[in-house]
């Protein structure tokens, strides 16, 4: 089975892009319910498949998939073909931004694993008993799905990395910042270097813990240097570190965010950066290069690919660096 074509990460919307950002979320909503209608069934094998030409990496190992829902989080375990507990390899929590719902995660998860290396994506909003919207999403969401993602056999429990894509790209550097015993490294393609606050309110924090709303931006062209309360404090992260930005983001500046980002890793003592600055690419970047783009502009297509393939390089080979 080929893997499934999954609903694109979309970003908070501003007023000067506010029309786009509409339309965005309507292709998101059509796309999460084909997506949905034909989810993949229990334990299902799926092979890894080419669909797109690409000069960077390519799945190698089939994927097995289960299903989360029944351990207290919506989303997707796909191990590859061959794990041992015996040897354990380095993992992936994977997830989305405000489109909401686990399909990101579930498309990041199992191009992970057809790398060779186990992944757990999940939701944290839209799903059932979950917030219905990007506002005060508790973080024990990702905290309990890191806790069983590390007892899983077969993972190596101080070589786990968090895959956030947009408004997730915030939260995989925050856990990597604030929950260093538990991640060691971050992945946020066009995600923030701040907490932002929440979506469509933003009056409301976007994230929550112990029931206490995380100090938020409301900044989403990172115009000004985030607050003190609000910033993320990169430079404490020791693992790898792989962004990347489209200069053409049409839903938030998310290259101006990466460049901040760039200045706190580099007062850093340990760990590598990856920042890929996308030239002339848009917001929808983090799709595997293997993978069909059924969204995106198709007037920054080439140069979305061209950042796909060096963000999906540089993924693999932080991994790699973390495999034992």
């Amino acid at each position: 089975m080929a893997l499934r074509r999954r609903a694109r990460p979309a970003a908070v919307p501003t007023d000067r892009r506010g029309t786009l950002a509409v339309l965005a979320a309507a292709v998101v909503a059509l796309t999460l319910a084909a997506c949905t209608a034909g989810a993949a069934p229990d334990d299902s094998t799926t092979a890894p498949t080419s669909e797109t030409p690409t000069d960077g990496p390519t799945p190698t190992s089939e994927v097995t998939t289960r299903e989360t829902a029944a351990e207290g989080f919506p989303g997707v375990y796909a191990v590859p073909d061959g794990l041992s507990a015996d040897d354990p390899r380095p993992a992936v929590l994977a997830f989305g931004g405000s489109e909401g719902g686990s399909e990101t995660g579930r498309m990041v998860a199992e191009a992970i694993a057809g790398l060779g290396y186990p992944a757990l994506g999940i939701g944290y909003f839209k799903g059932v008993d979950q917030p219905s919207s990007l506002e005060e999403v508790p973080a024990e969401t990702f905290l309990d799905a890191l806790a069983w993602l590390r007892e899983q056999p077969g993972v190596d429990g101080d070589a786990v990395v968090a895959f956030g894509v947009s408004r997730g790209g915030e939260m995989a550097l925050w856990l990597a910042a604030n929950r260093p015993e538990l991640v060691h490294g971050a992945i946020a393609p066009v995600g923030a270097d701040a907490v932002m606050c929440g979506y469509p309110d933003f009056s409301r924090s976007a994230w929550t813990l112990g029931g206490e709303p995380l100090p938020c931006s409301s900044d989403v062209h990172a115009q000004t240097p985030a607050s003190p309360e609000a910033r993320i404090p990169l430079e404490v992260i020791d693992g790898p570190v792989v962004l990347a930005c489209g200069t053409e983001d049409e839903l938030w500046d998310s290259c101006a965010f990466l460049r901040r980002a760039e200045s706190s890793l580099a007062d850093r003592d340990a760990g590598t950066t990856v920042a890929i600055h996308g030239d002339g690419a848009g917001h929808f970047v983090a799709t595997p290069p293997w993978l069909d783009q059924p969204w995106g502009d198709p007037d920054t297509e080439t140069e979305d690919l061209d950042v796909r393939r060096r963000l999906w390089a540089a993924v693999d080979e932080a991994l790699a660096s973390l495999d034992s």
